[in-house]
């Protein structure tokens, strides 16, 4: 058996594209497979096709994309035994795998693709011949950029799972309490500010998986916990990155609950006596990312989530000889709407998902560099930490009357708060370990990464606008700013060091993130005269 959960995805058109008379961009695909001595792995992947006159056919090029992952995954465990992951063996195979071998077998299999697919429907070499279409140096490099689009890649297997892909994509993890943690995401280059992201269209596409890659063992006890995989629309709905880990916590929790809690409940009980009727929606995942979209961002919108029971065996299933010939696989394709899972019979290195995604459309698209960039201008100032108690529309109605889905918070008054000395020696509460193993886990740019989207903070403990007792006394509801208050020596105005720090239990690379950003945050003391 395996620990992880059946998948579940979904892409949504966006509310502006609807308006507009345009399909949807995204792509979502999942996919349960068999490593060579039968041990069960699950995938699942999203995309975002970059859209608008240039790159007119990433609407194909995402839902190809899904499906390049997939097969290139699905063609690595035909040939691979995992059960020596399970005996200790070292993991930096699979590390190297995810970061090398898979990205390039993933852009062979797409690039392949998309020649097939512009073979079947030729169009001239410089496609629209319009302003904004620059012809490019070969017709090769020009389909590519035609179908451009984004990736990210969850793989689970009972005793590991780990993930890779490029652009500007999202990987939230949420422990059974509900608290939610930003594992990866794209990171920022100055050089290419505004939209521009990591594409599969560009000729360096290959080289920019390594640093949106990351490995985790599960040989070790391990509480339940979810996994949330999302295209930029969702994080781009909510004003703060609090706001937008707290909707991914909502909606882990709603999906697995499968909730039919009207979404107007909370919004009519807040309502006055004489307010008209709010209408009915569902809770079921398509309406609730139609409804993020459309008091969000407006755009297209995809999830993959899955949730590791701990409960669930751990050990191999018996290897069935039939197993070696080629497989039946179960994948799942969402797009414009949610499928139910389909059975296909493939060859040995070819995944055939159904496919339901709608033809072409023009969007206005984010400029593709040639990094990975993710220059979004998200603000970063704390607002919100809505409690799971509320339900998902409750959080959903609780963010767009405060105005957070969409908005720019607006700055808080620089007032002085009274701040108490903590005792930072002492062992933080379970939620913040709980986060510094997680975040230990991950790579030392996704931590700094998930440490700066944090800056308001760090920034407030520093000016004394926000008293270290505050963020401590919200450890459960907002571990990451508990952690950031226990690294913050309020008599010394700097990063805690000594007995204290060894108490927070960071590892080097979470220790050196913080001691950066404590540096870019405080100013330098003046020299001695």
């Amino acid at each position: 058996m395996t620990p992880w959960q059946p998948a579940r995805i979904c892409s949504r058109p966006g509310a502006a594209h609807q308006r507009r008379g345009q399909v949807c961009q995204d792509g979502s695909a999942a996919i349960e497979l068999r490593s060579l001595d039968g041990l069960p792995v699950k995938v699942m992947a999203v995309a975002d096709g970059h859209g608008g006159a240039r790159y007119h056919r990433s609407d194909i090029g995402s839902r190809l994309a899904c499906t390049a992952a997939l097969t290139a995954v699905a063609a690595t465990l035909e040939t691979s035994r995992l059960a020596d992951s399970a005996a200790g063996q070292p993991m930096e195979q699979w590390r190297r795998w995810l970061q090398q071998a898979l990205p390039l077998a993933i852009l062979s299999t797409w690039r392949e693709a998309v020649e097939a697919d512009r073979a079947r429907r030729p169009e001239p070499d410089n496609p629209a011949g319009q302003e904004g279409v620059p012809a490019l140096e070969s017709a090769a490099a020009q389909d590519w950029l035609a179908y451009g689009t984004t990736l990210g890649l969850v793989v689970l297997t009972p005793h590991w799972w780990g993930h890779t892909g490029l652009g500007d994509w999202d990987l939230v993890r949420v422990d059974a309490q509900g608290v939610a943690v930003l594992l990866d995401e794209e990171a920022d280059d100055p050089a290419s500010p505004g939209e521009a992201t990591g594409s599969l269209c560009l000729p360096d596409a290959a080289s920019l998986f390594a640093s949106r890659s990351g490995l985790h063992r599960l040989d070790s006890p391990q509480a339940r916990f979810a996994l949330l995989l999302s295209t930029d629309g969702l994080r781009k709905s909510c004003a703060t990155d609090p706001d937008f880990l707290a909707l991914a916590a909502f909606l882990v929790s709603a999906v697995q609950a499968g909730s039919t809690t009207p979404a107007h409940a909370l919004d009519q009980a807040a309502a006055p006596a004489d307010a008209p009727e709010a209408s009915q929606e569902s809770t079921e995942l398509p309406s609730l990312l139609d409804r993020i979209s459309r008091e969000g961002s407006g755009d297209d919108v995809s999830v993959a989530m899955t949730w590791f029971e701990p409960e669930g065996s751990l050990a191999a299933e018996p290897v069935n000889p039939e197993r070696t010939k080629p497989v039946q696989r179960r994948a799942e394709q969402a797009t414009a709407e949610p499928t139910p899972a389909a059975t296909a019979t493939a060859k040995p290195t070819t995944v055939q998902p159904e496919a339901s995604q709608p033809a072409n459309e023009t969007a206005d698209a984010p400029d593709v560099g040639s990094s990975a960039v993710a220059g979004k201008g998200r603000p970063s100032t704390p607002r919100l930490l809505l409690g799971l108690s509320l339900g998902l529309a409750g959080a959903l109605a609780l963010l767009s009357s405060l105005g957070l889905l969409g908005q720019r918070s607006p700055p808080r008054p620089a007032t002085p708060l009274k701040m108490e000395p903590s005792s930072p020696e002492s062992l933080p509460p379970e939620p913040v370990r709980q986060l510094v193993q997680t975040l230990c886990q991950g790579s030392p740019a996704s931590i700094r990464g998930t440490l700066r989207n944090r800056r308001a903070q760090f920034e407030g403990l520093g000016r004394g606008t926000i008293a270290p007792d505050l963020l401590n006394a919200s450890s459960t509801s907002d571990p990451l700013g508990a952690l950031i208050a226990a690294s913050f020596d309020p008599a010394q105005r700097t990063m805690v060091r000594g007995s204290a720090l060894q108490a927070l239990g960071a590892c080097a690379a979470l220790q050196s993130a913080l001691q950066e950003q404590w540096q870019q945050t405080m100013p330098s003391p003046s020299p001695s005269r």
